[in-house]
């Protein structure tokens, strides 16, 4: 039934707790899984509080390594259990990040904690 499942993932709790009902669900399903991190770019209020042009896409790239980490270290874990996974992080904002996302890579399930 499910072939494709998408989980977005945020910093928040809830969005972790995701992981376990999917993982309940691949227990009956062989789906591969994209775990997908939108990002918000905040570069204009990072550079005016450093006082400095390049601080803002600094802190933004700090921000990506760790929330790639972050996703590769679940898709591993998910990947040791047997999952097709994979992991993508993109800057926009969030609602239209996933929603586009969703139309490109047409999903059959999207799972959301949040």
């Amino acid at each position: 039934m499910f072939t494709r499942i998408l989980i977005p993932i945020d910093e928040s709790e809830a969005s972790g707790s995701i992981l376990t009902a999917v993982g309940q669900l691949l227990q009956r399903e062989d789906a591969k899984v994209e775990l997908l991190r939108v990002l918000v770019p905040i570069l204009e209020r990072s550079s005016e509080r450093e006082g400095r042009p390049d601080s803002g896409e600094r802190h933004l790239s700090l921000r990506r390594e760790e929330a790639e980490r972050h996703l590769a270290g679940l898709a591993k874990s998910l990947q040791e259990q047997g999952v097709d996974a994979s992991h993508k992080v993109v800057l926009g904002d969030p609602a239209a990040a996933i929603l586009d996302h969703v139309e490109r890579t047409e999903p059959t399930l999207v799972a959301m904690g949040t």
